[in-house]
């Protein structure tokens, strides 16, 4: 397996570092533009041919990804849903919501974004071949505190069909939380969550999406009108967003530096910002959150082609924000990210401990 992931690289790599003439593509929502020779960023950077684009709004399946990417592939796209989410009494509420996926990580990796009344969620699901295992990373705003948390899982088979089984907790089974997708069809798919104690499974939130079909008239959920659209290209900062989340609008937008391109885009209806880079051979996502409770920001960054995740927190100022790796999943991260404010952008300041601070501008 390691030697078949080492001759991927070696052809991804050098696929990538051969100047490549792009159109326009989307990232997060966010068009940009890449054109070869229009600066010494654009003509080496990374191509990012698989990413979400007016041609194909949800993006494509990279053909070097593992195979195993097409077990997601049934959310690609728009779903409109009705959810029934228990309350404490034990009734259930009643919701419309959207629930959209799209390939992103230029074709390597699957992110979802769901919009109701109440809240707005993204997952981050990554399929790694050398555990043969899905990981899914899941964000949910607006909330006082930041707790994403991490499922694993495989497809199964039954006698009722496939079923993408996702598990949080102990590994005996008994005790976590269990996500299930089920009744997968063409025009939709049925999705469940329960906790389960001492082995005894109760639905929480349960969810009914149907594909939506062009022209379809569903209202908008209010928990969405932040993100990113034809008007706002790159979001809005929501007014309700934690104080001072507008010390970091520096982010936002399309900046390049050296053979690297990033977008910075509002996300979680305008609670978060996400950031997309493509670099040559690298593809990176991060999504920062606003902890209020601890008084934190929190960056969790995915990497593919070989996957790797890490989670770095830390205080944040006016021009400066310091953040610290708590967390690493892979290896070839620093041990601390800070963000500064410069002329015409910003730079990004990588620490390792024992050697030299690496620092990359970020120029609009």
């Amino acid at each position: 397996m390691a030697g078949r992931r080492r001759a991927r690289w070696t052809v991804l790599a050098s696929v990538l570092l051969v100047p490549v003439v792009l159109g326009t593509v989307i990232v997060a929502g966010a068009p940009i533009s890449i054109s070869a020779g229009a600066s010494s960023v654009g003509s080496a950077a990374a191509s990012a041919e698989y990413e979400p684009s007016p041609a194909y709004p949800f993006g494509r399946r990279n053909p070097e990804a593992p195979g195993e990417i097409a077990q997601f592939e049934f959310m690609i796209g728009a779903c409109d849903c009705v959810d029934e989410i228990r309350n404490p009494d034990g009734s259930w509420r009643r919701t419309a919501a959207v629930w959209n996926a799209r390939y992103f990580l230029n074709g390597y990796g699957i992110q979802d974004l769901y919009w109701s009344d109440s809240f707005a969620t993204t997952n981050i699901r990554i399929y790694d071949p050398e555990r043969d295992r899905w990981f899914v990373n899941f964000f949910s705003m607006p909330a006082p505190s930041v707790s994403p948390r991490q499922w694993v899982g495989t497809q199964e088979q039954d006698d009722e069909g496939t079923r993408m089984v996702m598990w949080a907790g102990s590994p005996d089974g008994r005790n976590g939380s269990r996500l299930t997708f089920f009744d997968i069809r063409e025009d939709g798919f049925r999705w469940k969550s329960e906790a389960v104690v001492d082995g005894d499974a109760t639905v929480g939130w349960k969810s009914d999406c149907r594909r939506r079909h062009p022209g379809s008239g569903t209202e908008v959920p209010k928990f969405r009108g932040f993100d990113a659209n034809t008007t706002h290209p790159f979001g809005r900062r929501h007014p309700s967003a934690p104080a001072g989340f507008d010390a970091l609008d520096f982010v936002v937008g399309r900046h390049e530096a050296d053979a690297m391109i990033r977008t910075g885009s509002y996300i979680l209806n305008g609670y978060g910002i996400q950031l997309h880079t493509f670099s040559p051979g690298t593809f990176e996502s991060s999504i920062v959150l606003r902890d209020q409770a601890r008084n934190v920001w929190s960056m969790h960054r995915f990497r593919m082609p070989d996957y790797a995740w890490a989670v770095f927190e830390g205080a944040g100022a006016d021009e400066d924000f310091d953040l610290r790796r708590t967390l690493q999943d892979g290896d070839g991260w620093g041990d601390g990210v800070r963000f500064v404010t410069s002329p015409g952008g910003y730079d990004e300041i990588a620490t390792t401990t024992g050697e030299r601070a690496r620092r990359a501008a970020f120029r609009e």
